[in-house]
């Protein structure tokens, strides 16, 4: 946890973790310059149970850095991330690290999440994420992001990234090359409460995180067909028509359609197949088609022959 004059919020999500029905971990804090009484609250907790660590900045750095700085000192092979204000139901952890020992091909495994607003605790909606292998990478092909990173739990194989452009998206980003090192899932029930809160980052940088998430999502796709020689040289087919709204299943899918189309680059051109491919295959030539698919199969299925639905 990374943790900002968080004095008011962090009470109820450190309980949470300490009243954990799995109960062999450590709980590391990172206080990030905290000029309101954070620091104070952090101490007495860390007094109180020995599984607290507790790393203070001397000066504010940032979420991300922050994160990294508390992966680095880690000494657990398995990484669960919460937020200040979010809450964990008591068995969470310990179904999240059954289903690791039960299925070592795993690297990121999740939960639903009930969304609560901040300050009176109503519950505004709850999740509705896929959670097979298979059902998840197609729902990130489609530009969603199905993982709230309070509910997940990772393997410690990859560090977050600090770029400019991948500021208020950091998660999402780690989430997407995570898919490329093993299987993910989530679990189907509701073992995470996310708070609204006006002062969160999705709230008050909500332009910059829809912004940076469209480039992450270009790195995502681009990295996934760079290795496709027939797609190198490829111009963007033609005609290209518009999504329906049907098609333009969410936001953040529709808005790479139109940003990719208007740049019309080399280096988008790819992109462009591959939404081209995901909003009508028909769209394409025989050998395009065929190429896109070939790429689908090896990161769906080729590269992950273990995937089976989670039961």
């Amino acid at each position: 946890m990374s943790i900002l004059n968080g004095s008011d919020s962090l009470t109820d999500s450190i309980e949470s973790v300490l009243s954990q029905t799995y109960r062999y971990f450590e709980l590391i804090i990172i206080d990030d310059a905290s000029t309101d009484d954070t620091g104070q609250k952090l101490f007495e907790y860390q007094r109180r149970d020995a599984r607290i660590r507790i790393l203070k900045n001397k000066k504010n750095i940032g979420l991300t850095p922050s994160l990294n700085k508390g992966l680095a000192v880690a000494r657990g092979q398995l990484i669960a991330r919460i937020d200040a204000g979010d809450r964990w139901e008591s068995s969470k952890l310990e179904r999240q690290v059954l289903l690791f020992e039960k299925n070592p091909n795993f690297v990121l495994i999740g939960t639903q999440v009930i969304y609560f607003t901040k300050g009176d605790g109503t519950k505004n909606s709850k999740s509705s994420f896929p959670i097979s292998d298979y059902t998840l990478r197609k729902a990130i092909l489609k530009g969603r992001n199905p993982f709230v990173h309070s509910s997940m739990v990772f393997k410690k194989l990859l560090f977050y990234t600090v770029r400019e452009y991948e500021s208020c998206v950091e998660d999402y980003e780690l989430w997407l090359r995570y898919t490329f090192h093993g299987a993910i899932a989530i679990i189907d029930e509701y073992l995470t409460f996310y708070e609204k809160s006006p002062s969160s980052i999705s709230y008050c940088y909500r332009d910059i995180q829809v912004s940076n998430a469209l480039r992450v999502y270009q790195w995502f796709t681009d990295y996934l067909l760079a290795n496709d020689s027939s797609l190198k040289k490829t111009s963007a087919p033609q005609p290209l028509v518009r999504l329906t709204p049907k098609e333009a299943r969410s936001h953040l899918f529709a808005k790479l359609y139109t940003y990719a189309w208007r740049k019309k680059s080399n280096r988008e051109a790819r992109t462009i197949v591959f939404i081209a491919y995901l909003t009508n295959p028909k769209l394409l030539s025989t050998k395009l088609r065929q190429a896109v698919q070939t790429t689908l199969r090896w990161w769906m299925l080729k590269k992950h022959p273990w995937i089976v639905p989670y039961e």
